[in-house]
């Protein structure tokens, strides 16, 4: 099995204080909670895997007032938000690329309004791959894989709380095999040049109909929330 331990405090505390810096404007403690899930479970899968990957995960969940998204780059950096959606049109998108190669998307649907149950449901979906993940109330927690040729019966059939007391337990005793240990912190890639070339790429017509007779936007980066104000060239 392959097994991936992870404790995102600091991450969730860098979020909220990223949030304070650019005057994001903060969400109710229920939803910050499925936030930092949804960013949470592909937090510990992204580092399951062999090589490096920027990911992008969207997802309206069944039931859910709002729908959130999460981006990983391979350098570590992570960012989220909370983004408006129907609860009546419940998908999730992944959006993967791996250093120049081709930007390859998998979309399912999801059947839990939990956001790592939802999330896990893609390995078991799109992959075909046994997985689970569970995150404690600190959205820290661990992701077990099987193997090729594994067995994953006894795993599949532990309740969440003691699949991970297990293997934080056996971690502490020195039980699993380190192969290696990776950073993740908060941060967005996106800034004045990034915004600006957003709108720049924009077909000339759209260009014409988002300014109208305005002489400066105010634009979100979809990625983070940040607000941006362009002034028109």
């Amino acid at each position: 099995m392959l097994v991936v331990l992870g404790e995102f405090t600091e991450v969730a505390i860098s979020k909220k204080l990223y949030d304070e810096r650019h005057n994001i404007k903060p969400t109710s403690a229920a939803v910050a909670k499925g936030l930092n899930r949804f960013m949470g479970a592909p937090m510990l899968a992204v580092v399951s895997r062999a090589e490096r990957e920027a990911w992008g995960w969207t997802g309206t969940l069944p039931g859910a007032e709002s729908g959130f998204f999460c981006g990983i780059e391979p350098e570590g950096m992570v960012c989220g938000r909370v983004r408006s959606a129907s609860a009546e049109q419940a998908a999730v998108f992944l959006q993967q690329q791996k250093a120049g190669g081709p930007l390859v998307q998998s979309h399912y649907e999801p059947l839990s309004r939990d956001p790592v149950k939802a999330v896990s449901r893609y390995f078991k979906q799109v992959e075909q791959v046994p997985t689970r993940i569970v995150l404690d109330d600190d959205c820290s927690g661990v992701l077990v894989q099987a193997l090729p040729d594994g067995d994953f019966s006894q795993v599949e059939e532990l309740p969440e709380e003691k699949l991970l007391e297990l293997f934080r337990q056996m971690a502490g005793r020195g039980e699993l095999k380190s192969l290696h240990e990776v950073v993740l912190f908060y941060e967005c890639r996106c800034d004045d040049e990034m915004i600006l070339e957003m709108i720049t790429s924009l077909p000339s017509g759209q260009r014409s109909e988002l300014w109208g007779s305005e002489s400066s936007l105010t634009v979100e980066c979809p990625r983070c929330g940040r607000e941006y104000t362009i002034q028109r060239p």
